[in-house]
Parts: structure tokens; sequence; C-alpha cells
């Protein structure tokens, strides 16, 4: 049979693998986000503003989502490592400009109320110690209009997500799940004139 390969499940040698570049390497894993970044650009409708990441890890999907020009990032990661990774990525990318990070806690994010259009978690919110709290926290920060988008809760499954957000303060959430992906959605009312 003739005919060209299109796809191989060869395995690369190991002295293959280590030709490539740290930033090789980092380009394969914001390519493997590209259907993350577009359901979160389907969910949310983000276009425009600042975009905050909790628990941004090494902010691949935030160079995934930088190539639109109307995005800032604010990087949050508790784990130093994680924050200088993120940095250091955004840099390479030349997005180093549009990002601000940050070594904090999603428990108690260090921004003032209403200061960010967005806010996205991608699989994180496994790893906080109190999901309600940081839930609050970034409904805290984003502004009235914003709306957040929290992903990869399915394998979290000992927690009960719907629960915490009905015992929250936040009003428009819903939990979807599609296919392999289950997320969180919230949506902050937008206040009317004479409102606080």
């Amino acid at each position: 049979m003739s005919g060209k390969t299109i796809a191989s499940t060869e395995k690369k040698p190991l002295s293959e693998l280590t030709k490539t570049t740290p930033k090789d390497r980092i380009a394969e894993c914001v390519a493997s986000m590209d259907h993350e970044a577009a359901l979160i650009k389907r969910t949310i409708g983000i276009k425009k503003g600042t975009v905050l990441d909790a628990g941004c890890g090494g902010a691949y999907i935030d160079i995934a989502l930088a190539q639109n020009k109307d995005l800032d990032f604010i990087l949050l990661d508790p784990a130093h490592k994680a924050a200088k990774a993120a940095e250091e990525n955004m840099k390479a990318f030349g997005y180093g400009s549009r990002a601000q990070v940050i070594c904090g806690s999603e428990q108690e994010i260090p921004l003032k109320d209403n200061t960010v259009d967005y806010v996205i978690s991608t699989s994180s919110i496994g790893y906080w110690h109190n999901a309600q709290k940081g839930l609050e926290e970034c409904y805290r920060v984003v502004k009235p209009g914003g709306k957040i988008f929290v992903s990869d809760i399915s394998w979290d499954s000992y927690r009960d997500y719907f629960g915490m957000l009905k015992q929250s303060e936040i009003e428009y959430f819903s939990v979807h799940n599609e296919q392999d992906d289950m997320w969180i959605e919230i949506c902050k009312k937008e206040s009317k004139k004479g409102e606080k």
C-alpha cells in the first residue's frame, strides 16, 4: 500500500525530545489549550478588557487567549515557581507587557472590588483549600457585567459546587456539562442607576 503518512503514533526517542527548545515545548502546551480557549470565548464572550487567571500555572491558556490584542492579563498563582514560569512564558511569546503577575491566593485575591472584566480558572479549583471562598473572591473582583469561567470541576466530584454557589451571595451562575468538559459560568449583574 502506498501513500503519505498523515499521523504517526511512533514514540520519539529521548534524544529527539531534547532537541526541542523550551519555547517549542511551551508552544505545544499552548496548542493543547486551543479547545479550552475556544470554550472560554464561546461561554463568556471574552473580547476585550482585563482577564484575571486565578491559578494561572504556566499561563498556557493566557498565551492562547493573548492572540486577542484587546486583552490584558493579571496572572495569580500561590506557587512562586508557577508565577515565575507564567511571567517568563508570557515574555517569551511577546505578551509580557500585557501581563501583571501576582504570587497570591485565590482565597484572598489582592485586588480591589470590581477590578477585572473576566476571571478564568482552568484546572486549579480542585487545589483550592476553600473553593467557596475562592469563588466568592473571584466574584468580588469582577466588575458588574463581568463574567467568570471555572473549568475542570468534573474530576473534583467530592465537592458540591452547585451547593456552594447557592450558599454564596453569587446570584447568577450555571454549572455546565458537555461531553468530557464540566465548568461553572458566573455572571455579575450590572448595577442599575441608583443601586449600590
